[in-house]
């Protein structure tokens, strides 16, 4: 690959980075008001690394781990503009990063069940290389099978420098989005934003819950008091 021998001025220096800070926040959510357990019901939990140990390539498209009654998450096998590249992880193990070029995205889609009654929290962990300088933050979205697009969740995250491996820097951030339902799959969108140099996804962590939301049942109850008082004043 033409790339592999920028990647490996910095294979020297990857050796440094520890395995903690490459596993990062593997854990659950853990933030005041806003915390589970991937055992708890209605839950999910889906972690990629992008390579198999020992291996190089390895499993890209199937996660490496996941806990979720309906499958195994998967990469959106359409995808022809992100390919694997040549950065080693902390293992010694190659191609375990996925590209993703200027402007593009990399998609998966995690399965679930549906129920409309309740609101479905989404948290992403994440951590990417990038040029040094260039940093290049991913945009995470969430969607519905009907493109309808998650709003942000209540926790607020900034991104970390973690490690360098010049002439790359290795960055972690995550992010709390929320829907107003839960659907029977979400669709998480990881997507460059930088016009002009590719950015590496290293680690992928989706956990989700579907939960009554506080008020929620309430605000249903009071719309259907609306409702009814509205056909009441109709029928008289």
């Amino acid at each position: 690959m033409a790339r592999a021998g920028l990647w490996s001025v910095g294979a020297l220096a990857l050796a440094g980075l520890t395995s903690a800070a490459m596993a990062g926040d593997m854990g659950p959510p853990n933030f005041p008001g806003y915390s589970w357990n991937r055992s708890d019901p209605h839950t999910t939990f889906v972690k990629w690394t992008f390579g198999g140990p020992g291996t190089s390539g390895g499993n890209y498209f199937f996660p490496d781990e996941f806990l979720n009654p309906g499958g195994p998450a998967q990469v959106v096998g359409t995808q022809t503009t992100a390919t694997p590249s040549t950065i080693p992880d902390e293992n010694g193990r190659d191609d375990a990063v996925w590209c993703i070029n200027p402007g593009q995205a990399f998609v998966v889609t995690i399965p679930n069940m549906l129920d409309i009654t309740h609101p479905k929290d989404i948290f992403v962990q994440y951590k990417w290389w990038a040029p040094a300088g260039v940093g290049g933050e991913p945009v995470i979205m969430a969607m519905d099978p009907s493109g309808l697009m998650a709003g942000p969740g209540p926790v607020v995250c900034t991104p970390s420098t973690i490690g360098e491996a010049p002439p790359f820097t290795l960055y972690s951030g995550c992010v709390s989005l929320v829907l107003p339902y839960c659907p029977e799959f979400e669709v998480i969108k990881v997507t460059n934003p930088n016009p002009s140099a590719p950015i590496y996804l290293t680690q992928l962590v989706v956990d989700t819950r579907c939960i009554p939301s506080p008020g929620a049942g309430a605000a249903l109850a009071l719309a259907g008091g609306v409702l009814g008082a509205r056909r009441r004043r109709r029928d008289a």
